[in-house]
């Protein structure tokens, strides 16, 4: 798809985190605001979707020096910052 618009991938970052960290931070944000479209269930199946369909994509950008890896446990102010330092980083 990206081919056919010229639009090659230049980056692939990952988040790393830990799932059942996330399903907790999920289940506690389902209790406090109800969200119908955030709640323990849909992530479950979202993350059954990125572990079928995306992470298996991971190896082919790691080969082509595309994939940068980054902490998702941190704060955001220092997810942010490394997500800002890997876009701003060399190109190999």
């Amino acid at each position: 798809m990206l081919d056919r618009r010229r639009r090659p991938v230049d980056l692939v970052i990952r988040l790393k985190v830990d799932d059942e960290a996330l399903l907790k931070r999920v289940a506690g944000r389902f209790a406090e605001s109800g969200r119908p479209d955030d709640n323990p269930e849909s992530f479950k199946v979202r993350l059954v979707a990125y572990n079928d369909q995306t992470a298996p994509l991971l190896p082919y950008y790691q080969l082509h020096n595309k994939l940068v890896e980054v902490d998702g446990m941190g704060s955001i102010e220092q997810v942010a910052e490394a997500i800002d330092a890997a876009i701003d980083g060399p190109r190999v």
